[in-house]
């Protein structure tokens, strides 16, 4: 518990993904702790009001970039006074200037990306990102007293480039709540003899890799499946190389999801890869470790921080990727699936699953950087 209440605004998108469901969970958490909380959706909200006691209010534009919604926060914090405004992706900007403007002592931002990925996927020029990095640099800098974030790499990397001081930056995972908590976790033998890759269809996020891997490993395994959630700018192309190279009887393209069935395919797979270049945190790498799906992924960012390497899963290095994930698949598929998928879950429960102790640990760090 808090020695005395505080008032938090915490700005998220409106409750119905992951992230959100987190900062959603956060406010609860706070609330339940005593505090005041208020938090501040897009504008795409329109029914929500309130959440578990918890006020909910809505940005004037869908994007909070525009002189009425910096009125509209400027009011917001005039009315409740708050001790913590925490802002993350177009909400950070503004949030920081208005908090900066009234003197709010303690302004939070949540970060979420490495700068490789935003290079990576950029369609901007070098110079224009440039300018967009210097800015973001001279506000967090500026007028962000304190930067949370998903992972140790993330942290390191917005050490790297904004010279932050190490005790400036603090991680907290993202908690989900667990799926599967009211139902058993199938065996190998009641899962398709299949695999899954969740993920933006981006030029970070490495699928092309996948793909010219998938003719050797179909030699190997010619009745395996490949499932392939997800949507972006390169998913054409993925299909295409898929056509040329004769293996589209192996692959389903299955689009955006829903998170239920995400969590169904997850729960029904026997492993579920990640290719991304770089990555912050990887979040469907935790959805899939709650279905009790063993994951291979590249040894890159903040992965680290949830494959424990032949315990839930196997690493891969960027390098030698195609030669690895054969190998890696290997392993999994003949080695003893059902004891990694058992290790898989319960990590997922100790490290990562919405409950009081890891949000309570969560507390105690928020509490530490209170002035």
């Amino acid at each position: 518990m808090y020695s005395h209440q505080k008032t938090y605004i915490i700005c998220t998108s409106p409750k119905g993904n992951a992230i959100s469901n987190y900062f959603f969970s956060l406010a609860k958490a706070l609330h339940n702790n005593g505090n005041k909380v208020v938090i501040v959706v897009d504008k795409k909200n329109t029914n929500i009001k309130e959440y578990n006691g918890i006020p909910v209010v809505t940005w004037p534009s869908k994007r909070p970039t525009k002189l009425k919604d910096f009125i509209f926060f400027y009011k917001l914090c005039k009315q409740y006074k708050p001790d913590v405004t925490l802002g993350q992706f177009g909400a950070t900007n503004l949030v920081l200037l208005v908090s900066k403007l009234l003197g709010i002592r303690n302004r939070w931002v949540y970060w979420h990306t490495m700068f490789l990925q935003i290079q990576t996927d950029s369609k901007s020029s070098s110079f224009k990102l440039w300018l967009l990095e210097l800015r973001k640099k001279l506000l967090l800098r500026g007028y962000a007293t304190q930067i949370l974030t998903n992972s140790k790499a993330t942290k390191q990397d917005l050490i790297h480039h904004f010279n932050f001081k190490e005790e400036q930056v603090n991680v907290l995972h993202l908690l989900i709540s667990d799926y599967f908590e009211n139902q058993p976790i199938k065996s190998k033998a009641d899962r398709q003899f299949a695999v899954a890759f969740a993920g933006r269809m981006d030029n970070s996020k490495g699928q092309e890799h996948l793909v010219e891997a998938i003719p050797q490993i179909l030699e190997q395994y010619p009745t395996l499946m490949f499932y392939f959630i997800g949507d972006g700018p390169n998913r054409a192309a993925l299909e295409q190389r898929c056509t040329a190279l004769k293996i589209s009887d192996h692959i389903h393209f299955l689009g955006n999801l829903k998170l239920d069935f995400v969590y169904l395919y997850m729960s029904n797979v026997l492993i579920h890869i990640s290719a991304s270049k770089e990555e912050a945190f990887g979040l469907v790498n935790v959805e899939a470790l709650s279905a009790g799906t063993p994951i291979i992924a590249n040894n890159v960012g903040g992965i680290k921080d949830i494959l424990v390497n032949g315990k839930n899963g196997y690493f891969c290095e960027n390098d030698t990727f195609q030669i690895d994930l054969i190998k890696n698949i290997t392993q999994i598929l003949e080695g003893d699936w059902n004891a990694m998928s058992e290790f898989a879950r319960k990590d997922f429960i100790d490290r990562f699953k919405y409950h009081d102790n890891n949000m309570s640990k969560q507390l105690n760090i928020l509490n530490s950087l209170l002035t």
